[in-house]
């Protein structure tokens, strides 16, 4: 399932087991730092998405399964929320 975002966002499928893809509405004009944070608010993963990229993949085989909320940039766009499931 693809629960798309008020900005234009997508991340599918959600819930998801093993991955998610990103995808942006267009390729970034600059990089963009993103974290991902579990229910209590502890940072789980971070990293950062290249300039002209517009879809990526994010593993989470490694993440216990619960909610998430993914931040992108300096945290002025809206989190999108993710259900890890196990397999």
């Amino acid at each position: 399932r693809t629960l798309p975002e008020d900005d234009g966002w997508r991340l599918y499928p959600n819930p998801a087991a093993d991955r998610v893809t990103i995808e942006a509405p267009a390729a970034l004009p600059q990089a963009v730092a993103w974290k991902l944070f579990n229910a209590q608010g502890k940072m789980v993963m971070h990293g950062k998405w290249e300039v002209d990229e517009s879809t990526w993949v994010l593993p989470l085989s490694d993440l216990p399964p619960g909610l998430y909320h993914l931040q992108r940039g300096t945290g002025h766009l809206k989190p999108l929320r993710l259900l890890k499931t196990s397999r």
